[in-house]
């Protein structure tokens, strides 16, 4: 079972329109899944996000909710998913409103939000957590036998043969 949830403080200001707002804001998830018999899964989630502050307005609020339902074959090698995004909604409702000086305004946009989907994956192979790692060094090839310090093979000075 999971749970995430978080709590937004929002404040905004504009000089030049001279509006300031400030509000609280939540976005909230939750999860459950159960284990069958058989490699049988079932996953339940939903959200609820709280209307959103706006400078003129807000973001209505929405909630969304779905279904998962997957069965492993060949050893866990081959997974099935069939997945129920809302069943019950038709639609998500999107509302913002505006305010301003001498007027309002209401905007509704609507999207589909149901949904049901079906997928397939097969696994190849293993992920083998051993990498060989290469080792590399760093040849410091610069100073030679004599240990002079001229990598440009000139000769020394102030020595001379005898």
């Amino acid at each position: 079972f999971t749970v995430n949830s978080s709590v937004d403080y929002t404040n905004m200001k504009s000089s030049s329109m001279n509006l300031q707002t400030d509000g609280f804001s939540s976005r909230n998830f939750a999860m459950m899944m159960f284990t069958l018999p058989q490699d049988f899964r079932i996953t339940g989630f939903g959200g609820f996000m709280s209307p959103r502050i706006q400078l003129q307005g807000k973001m209505s609020s929405f909630s969304f909710h779905g279904m998962n339902v997957s069965k492993d074959f060949m050893k866990k090698k081959l997974s099935v998913n069939l997945s129920f995004q809302s069943p019950f909604q038709k639609n998500m409702k999107f509302k913002y409103t505006t305010h301003g000086t001498g007027y309002d305004q209401v905007s509704t946009n609507y999207r589909t939000r149901r949904e049901l989907s079906l997928s397939v994956s097969y696994r190849f192979g293993t992920l083998n957590s051993q990498i060989k790692k290469v080792r590399h060094g760093i040849s410091n090839d610069d100073q030679k036998a004599g240990g002079n310090g001229n990598a440009g093979g000139g000769t020394e000075t102030g020595g001379g043969m005898n």
